[in-house]
Order: structure tokens, then C-alpha cells, then sequence
């Protein structure tokens, strides 16, 4: 992959696909740096604005993350469901119950079976004290 680079530096989907092998392994600074230039190439593309979301989410950098996923969410006009579901599990690291609450309910108005948004949404119910929130 570095030898693609070395030939091709201005290549997108080299800089992501190895963002997220550096992702996997948890070298999170470099993972940061590719998606972080493959943005400069493509900043109308998703996919390294959720890669560099992941990097900073999984760094528990939680606020700056969100902002990424909110930034990805605004490029497509179609909603892209992982996306909610990260953002919303930033929001429930930053103790934003309700905004995690509206995007698990967004999620899953379009699949009501997803299994993973019904799981976070029994974990706003288990961490949520306030009365705001309304089995469905």
C-alpha cells in the first residue's frame, strides 16, 4: 500500500483503505493522518470524514468526533444509519441523552429491528433519570 502511495499520493481510496487498517490495529494517529489527507483530496466524500470521526471517537475525543459525523451526514442527501448510530453513542459519552435518544429513534423509524439501536436505546433508558423520555 505504501508503494501505491509512493506511485499514486493523491489516491482517496488508498489513504482511506490503509486509514482503516491503521484504524484496526489502533495506530490511531497515523489512521488520523490518511484520512485526514484524504479528505484534502475528496472533501465531498463521507468516508474519511466517519474514519477520522472514528479515530478521534475510539481517542474519546467525543465532541470533535460528532462534529465529523454531523459533517458526513450534511454530503449525502441520503441518511446513513452508521453514522447515526456513532454519533449518537458520542452523545451518550458526552452525557447527551436526549440528542443520542432522537438519533437512535431516527435510525430506527427507517429499521425498527436494527439490533444495535435498540441495544443503545435500552442504554439511554438504563442511564437516563428524567421523566423525558417515553417507552415507544
Amino acid at each position: 500500500m505504501n508503494e501505491c502511495l509512493k506511485k499514486y499520493p493523491k489516491s482517496y481510496e488508498t489513504h482511506v483503505y490503509r486509514g482503516k487498517l491503521y484504524l484496526r490495529l489502533k495506530k490511531y494517529k497515523e489512521a488520523l493522518s490518511d484520512f485526514e489527507r484524504a479528505i484534502k483530496i475528496s472533501p465531498e466524500k463521507q468516508i474519511a470524514y466517519i474514519g477520522k470521526g472514528d479515530c478521534l471517537r475510539l481517542s474519546e475525543n467525543y465532541e470533535e468526533a460528532k462534529a465529523l459525523y454531523v459533517k458526513a451526514l450534511g454530503l449525502s442527501k441520503k441518511i446513513n444509519p452508521s453514522i447515526l448510530l456513532r454519533r449518537a453513542i458520542c452523545s451518550m459519552e458526552l452525557k447527551r441523552y436526549e440528542s443520542a435518544f432522537d438519533d437512535i429513534e431516527e435510525l430506527l423509524s427507517s429499521d425498527n429491528e436494527n439490533s444495535e439501536a435498540l441495544y443503545f436505546k435500552g442504554l439511554i433508558f438504563s442511564k437516563q433519570s428524567t421523566h423525558w423520555l417515553i417507552i415507544s
